[in-house]
C-alpha cells in the first residue's frame, strides 16, 4: 500500500517522523487513522488497551527472512539458526509465534 492508494480513499495524509507521533494524534483525537505495520499495531493495541483498536484486514502481508551472505565465514551460526528454526518449527513453537505475532484477529 502507498500514499496514493490511502489518499483514493478520500483520507487527508500526514506522514509523521515516528509512530509514537502518530498515535499520539491518534489518541489526543487529531486523526481518525493510522496506518503501520501489522506488528507494531499490536505493540500499541498492548501499549493502549481501549484505547485504540484495530480494525479492518490486513493490507498485505509482507514475509520476513533471515538473510545470509553466501560467501559469510560464519557458517556454523546458519547452521545453528536452520538448527534453531527446525526445532521450535518440531515442538510447534514456531506455529504459536506465527499466531501470537502474525495471524489476525
Amino acid at each position: 500500500m502507498d500514499e496514493d492508494e490511502v489518499a483514493s480513499w478520500g483520507a487527508q495524509i500526514f506522514q509523521f517522523e515516528d509512530l509514537d507521533s502518530a498515535v499520539k494524534l491518534l489518541l489526543d483525537e487529531g486523526t481518525d487513522a493510522v496506518v503501520m505495520g501489522y506488528t507494531r499495531a499490536l505493540q500499541y493495541n498492548d501499549q493502549y488497551p481501549g484505547e485504540i483498536k484495530m480494525v479492518g484486514e490486513l493490507f498485505y502481508v509482507i514475509p520476513l527472512v533471515i538473510v545470509f551472505c553466501d560467501s559469510s565465514p560464519d557458517k556454523d551460526l546458519l547452521s545453528k539458526i536452520n538448527e534453531a528454526l527446525g526445532e521450535i518449527k518440531i515442538d510447534g513453537s514456531l506455529q504459536n509465534l506465527t499466531d501470537k505475532w502474525f495471524e489476525s484477529d
